[in-house]
């Protein structure tokens, strides 16, 4: 198992003699470590399943992952197989939530061995929830972002639902709403082929907190076709791009507002008595 290492930074401002220190959640190693899961194929028979799903978690330090993949396809013929499900995985710098197709072809037609499957009724489904361990302070303001890639061939009509949401403690908007999770069908980006858009929100927490859970979600709204090639992946929806930053209370720009002023009389003090 790869060992992961959840990055913590420290970000320093120094202005007129004010220091102020935060923690940072950046993409670089949020989506670590690489793995996948997918359902199974069973290795007789011809069949579809929106019920049968793989799960399992990864992780150590700071972060750990758990992702869910559901729903699958799948064809024997002699000596020939196909299969088509679900995946999720994270690898490199994004999580994706996607569709696999594996195949072997003896002694028939691909074509034939497609016409085999059958995706009436079947649904997709995709889920992943990083557990972090970090502290966020109560009544500190966050701001949440990251990328979320619909790519071609995919549209948001095919979905009936994605979601990122914040779990493991109380959280509200700046203005003290409860917060929700982000509807990521509810960005018109997303509803074009072959698109990007950038998803934020800002967060408070209630009380301070040592852990929180983030929960990404999404499940097809109808049984999605065939892809074309013996062995061809799509990718359904991509997040990149992640991070969760403090955003400076209203005191702290003022303290630096009061520390820039404090330097700039400072200057011109000793301009004057210099002259």
């Amino acid at each position: 198992m790869k060992n992961n290492v959840f990055t913590l930074l420290s970000v320093y401002s120094l202005v007129g003699g004010v220091s102020t220190s935060h923690g940072q959640v950046t993409s670089a190693e949020f989506f670590d470590p690489d793995f996948s899961v997918s359902p199974t194929a069973p290795v007789i028979g011809i069949g579809a399943s929106s019920i049968d799903s793989d799960s399992d978690n990864l992780g150590s330090g700071n972060l750990d992952w758990t992702h869910t993949a559901q729903g699958h396809t799948w064809a024997n013929l002699g000596a020939s197989n196909i299969h088509l499900a679900a995946f999720t995985e994270t690898i490199g710098d994004s999580l994706v939530f996607g569709r696999r197709q594996t195949a072997a072809v003896v002694g028939i037609s691909f074509g034939d061995l497609v016409s085999e499957l059958t995706t009436a009724g079947l649904v997709n489904a995709w889920a992943s929830t990083a557990t972090v361990t970090q502290t966020l302070t109560a009544g500190q303001e966050y701001s949440l972002e990251f990328l979320v890639t619909s790519p071609a061939l995919v549209s948001a009509d095919l979905l009936g639902s994605a979601s990122l949401g914040i779990s493991g403690g109380t959280f509200t908007e700046p203005g003290g709403a409860a917060l929700l999770p982000i509807d990521l069908l509810g960005l018109a980006d997303v509803d074009v082929l072959s698109s990007s858009a950038t998803a934020s929100v800002s967060f408070v927490p209630a009380s301070t907190i040592s852990e929180f859970s983030v929960n990404f979600a999404a499940t097809s709204l109808v049984g999605l076709d065939v892809l074309g090639g013996a062995a061809s992946q799509q990718d359904v929806l991509t997040f990149s791009n992640f991070s969760i930053t403090p955003i400076p209370e209203p005191s702290a720009g003022v303290l630096l507002s009061l520390g820039a002023l404090s330097l700039l009389r400072r200057r011109r003090r000793d301009s004057a008595f210099s002259s």
